[in-house]
């Protein structure tokens, strides 16, 4: 059954319970439990079903004759008192459930007068919890594992731009959205089935390229899905969809969720790249000490039977890092290397619109962070760039972000340079770029992030801009 439909279907479930609570005997307040054993536990048993002429001694000998009292409850015997309702059905359930009621046993005549007066009703009661487990048995087959957990957040995104200069004046007031599901599925408690879907409507004729966007045409797509288990001291992931960046060293702590990530202008955005996935692996180690190494492949063509995985037609993705980390301070180096220029080039590289990278594009990055008080870091990076076309100069950019809590919310600000070449083919960087926001949470599930970016450009054929947008995402 298709997972939607089992959404929709878990309410009608529920109802065919509903019947059970109208049963023979009077059942109040039955809390139904599902433990780890898969078993049915009752914990209120408010059962009229002993006659007064039954003494306790009666029911004490009965238990004790034929081995099937009820612990502790005993103690509480007393002669010429009437059983209370739930040592009365303890009592009952321990017999009925060793097979003495069910077998029909040769009693004494007074034995006999205490299954006369306890079977029927029993049966009954067995009978009822039986039906009832069956239904908990048939919804419970029609929900997830008790080990599997879906999030996910929905984003809307309302935002325009200005330009200075350049063949566009303006973009005009638009909106788009993405919406996002993860589901991790655990089979051991230290592993996780990861898989990711996403849904959106952003378009290349958008100047709100930010981290939330996605770019899917209104549809559901997979963009991850990959298993990750602990292998002694060091972890691996493996899946037709990896992701690359998933397990690299951390050289940052700046939340880059806003426009920085979007045009890879973050810091080591080069060297780190996100958004990069395909049929991969990789493995990482976190030392006690704080040091950590990390190295991911991941074929982009991996699914194409003609471009395959690891061949010259075929695009790969190698990612390398090594870093430390501690409560105040970290950083570390970075390297990947990629047959394909996505994510490795900023969006803002004008010059090389439309070239053919016919080397492998290469970045080698440096970063480092800062925390010197709970509520306030600072992380920098720099990537040295080869942008894999012939005849053209190694480039260098660097970016810095900060993370301030301030009121109820996070205010972040970031500077990088905008890495670009002349006509020469000699690397010029095209100016820079600054974004600011701010994430202020309304509710637990509720948070709105208003911000800009701006870019001031050096040559002509840059565009001084200013990119402004505000998000109000929902997370489940």
């Amino acid at each position: 059954m298709k997972f939607f439909q089992q959404l929709w279907l878990t309410p009608a479930a529920l109802g065919l319970l509903t019947p059970l609570g109208a049963i023979a005997f009077d059942i109040n307040n039955i809390d139904v439990k599902r433990s780890h054993t898969d078993q049915i536990s009752m914990t209120s048993y408010p059962l009229k079903i002993i006659p007064s002429e039954l003494s306790y001694a009666q029911f004490y000998d009965f238990g004790e004759h034929h081995n099937c009292s009820v612990g502790n409850n005993n103690q509480l015997l007393r002669s010429n008192l009437i059983p209370s309702n739930q040592e009365s059905f303890l009592l009952g359930g321990s017999c009925f459930d060793s097979g003495l009621i069910a077998n029909g046993e040769s009693l004494e005549p007074e034995d006999q007068q205490v299954v006369d007066e306890f079977v029927s009703e029993m049966t009954k009661l067995k009978n009822r919890i039986d039906l009832l487990e069956g239904k908990f048995n048939q919804l419970s087959a029609n929900q997830f594992s008790s080990t599997t957990k879906l999030s996910g957040n929905a984003t809307f995104t309302f935002g325009a731009s200005t330009w200075e200069r350049g063949s566009t004046d303006s973009e005009a007031f638009h909106s788009n959205y993405s919406y996002k599901l993860f589901l991790n599925t655990s089979f051991s408690g230290n592993d996780f089935l990861r898989l990711s879907l996403e849904a959106g409507n952003y378009s290349a004729t958008s100047p709100l390229l930010l981290e939330s966007i996605a770019s899917t045409g209104n549809e559901f797509r997979v963009e991850s899905l990959y298993y990750s288990f602990p292998f002694g001291e060091f972890t691996v992931a493996a899946g037709p969809l990896y992701e690359l960046d998933k397990l690299s060293a951390i050289t940052s702590t700046y939340s880059n969720s806003f426009f920085f990530n979007g045009y890879y202008i973050g810091p080591n955005s080069f060297s780190s790249p996100i958004g990069i996935s395909g049929t991969g692996a990789g493995f990482s180690y976190l030392g006690k000490n704080g040091f950590s190494f990390g190295t991911s492949f991941a074929a982009v063509d991996g699914s194409n039977a003609e471009l395959g995985i690891g061949t010259n037609d075929g695009n790969d993705a190698l990612s390398i890092s090594a870093g430390y980390n501690s409560t105040s301070f970290g950083g570390g180096l970075t390297y990947a290397k990629l047959d394909s220029p996505t994510g490795a080039i900023s969006e803002l590289a004008f010059s090389l619109t439309g070239l053919n990278f016919d080397e492998n594009p290469e970045a080698f990055g440096i970063g480092f962070y800062w925390t010197p008080t709970e509520n306030f870091d600072i992380s920098a990076g720099i990537d040295f760039l080869d942008v894999g076309i012939s005849g053209y100069e190694d480039g260098m950019t660097f970016s810095i972000g900060a993370d301030l809590d301030l009121l109820s919310g996070v205010l972040s600000a970031g500077i990088a340079s905008v890495p670009d070449w002349d006509a020469n083919n000699n690397y010029d960087p095209a100016g820079m770029a600054y974004e600011l926001y701010y994430s202020y949470k309304i509710s637990e599930a509720i948070s709105i992030k208003p911000g800009l970016m701006i870019t001031t450009f050096d040559r002509d054929q840059g565009f001084d801009s200013i990119r402004y947008a505000i998000e109000t995402t929902f997370q489940f």
